[in-house]
């Protein structure tokens, strides 16, 4: 009985083996997308378990240390206060000389801060799940930053999460000015597994 299961076990691994080879691109990319949603429950579970590991870090931090930290943290705040209401004034000047040219206004941005949840292994540089979806205003085609610049766009959106095409996805196409010679053109990752660092000054 034990040998007739196993056998039964095996036959059906390998026929789910052989319809993954066989199915296209698309199905393929769906078919793992299916797979990743399952997860989600388990990315929250380590996000809640990090914050539980920062709060005990923290209650064990001696008092010395955190009394420093607060001390940095109000001085950096007043440095950005300051810088702040510079860029402010900058903003009003740059929207009254638009004005006087009969330009038209840029758009404003609201950005909102996210967290990255899960990621493939086999192809982390492609893409990435972050813990913000529809009911928090996330639309397709929405640009992803972070401190350093662009990073992505979403590319799909459910109602608790989305999913991001970072630079190095084929499917993640950028309109881009090369910084040096001011020429345009648009960004695209090949179409290759192997991952190449190579920046460009942009």
């Amino acid at each position: 009985m034990n040998k007739r299961a196993y056998v039964i076990a095996s036959s059906l691994v390998l026929l789910l083996a052989a319809v993954c080879l066989n199915l296209s691109s698309d199905s393929s990319a769906r078919l793992k997308r299916t797979f990743s949603s399952f997860f989600i429950p388990l990315f929250s579970l380590q996000k809640g378990m990090e914050q539980v590991g920062d709060l005990i870090s923290d209650n064990g931090t001696p008092r010395k240390v955190l009394l420093q930290e607060l001390h940095d943290l109000k001085q950096s705040n007043q440095l950005l206060r300051l810088q702040l209401a510079q860029n402010q004034n900058l903003t009003q000047e740059n929207v009254n000389l638009r004005k006087q040219l009969k330009l038209l206004p840029k758009a404003e941005w609201n950005p909102r801060l996210t967290r990255i949840v899960g990621r493939d292994p086999a192809n982390w540089w492609r893409s990435a799940q972050i813990d913000l979806g529809s009911m928090d205003g996330v639309k397709v085609d929405m640009p992803v930053l972070a401190a350093e610049g662009l990073v992505g766009r979403v590319q799909e959106v459910h109602p608790h999460r989305s999913r991001v095409a970072l630079l190095g996805d084929p499917a993640c196409r950028i309109s881009v000015t090369v910084k040096a010679t001011g020429e345009s053109g648009v960004l695209n990752a090949g179409g290759g597994t192997v991952f190449n660092p190579t920046l460009v000054d942009l």
